[in-house]
């Protein structure tokens, strides 16, 4: 575990920031993973904050394959692999 404190763990809950195009989504998740990649034990790719206006495209079985594999071939390049949940609605 990378924290400070023991048995605690943090997670990253990550999403689409809010007055981003569809076409932009992919690329926030992955700012904000990689800028938390050192920070957090685990992630969660949230798809479901209803804050976010249109959750059309986060709702799309293709769009959500496209999203894993992206985030999964991020977390690859890391020495430390983190796990990655997917908090649907």
């Amino acid at each position: 575990m990378l924290n400070i404190v023991k048995n605690i763990i943090i997670g990253g809950n990550i999403g689409k920031n809010t007055h981003s195009n569809p076409e932009e989504y992919t690329s926030d998740y992955l700012k904000c993973f990689k800028e938390l990649h050192a920070q957090v034990d685990y992630f969660v790719l949230n798809v479901s904050c209803p804050n976010v206006g249109s959750m059309v495209k986060l709702q799309d079985k293709d769009y959500l394959l496209e999203l894993i594999t992206a985030v999964q071939s991020e977390n690859k390049k890391f020495k430390i692999q983190r796990p990655i949940l997917l908090k649907i609605a």
